[in-house]
């Protein structure tokens, strides 16, 4: 099976990064959202005995976590340019840009 999902771009350092353009203190929260995938992920994939199968349930776990980080990603580089942040925005962009292919790979091969 071919590579599934890797780390994006916009990793702590990246988000750092992001948060000084603004003016902002980058500040570590909970995400309930990931928790829950997470969490969804772990029992689904603990369920499955056939190795084909589990294998399908891991990839479709780690495309809802990337869709979701695109979805945040796509809303912050909405935010930045509303508020005019453009080095923020093209950050983001950046980032947008390296995510998309990862979700659309042909995670079969």
């Amino acid at each position: 099976m071919g590579s599934i999902c890797k780390r994006p771009a916009i990793t702590s350092l990246g988000l750092n990064k992001y948060f000084s353009i603004i003016g902002a203190d980058a500040k570590a929260k909970d995400n309930d959202v990931l928790d829950e995938l997470t969490k969804s992920a772990k029992s689904l994939i603990g369920d499955i005995d056939d190795p084909t199968l589990r294998d399908a349930a891991i990839v479709e776990s780690g495309n809802k976590v990337e869709h979701y980080e695109i979805a945040v990603y796509g809303s912050l580089a909405l935010f930045a340019k509303q508020l005019g942040f453009q080095d923020a925005t093209h950050l983001l962009q950046q980032t947008l840009e390296e995510e998309k292919p990862r979700c659309q790979a042909d995670p079969t091969r």
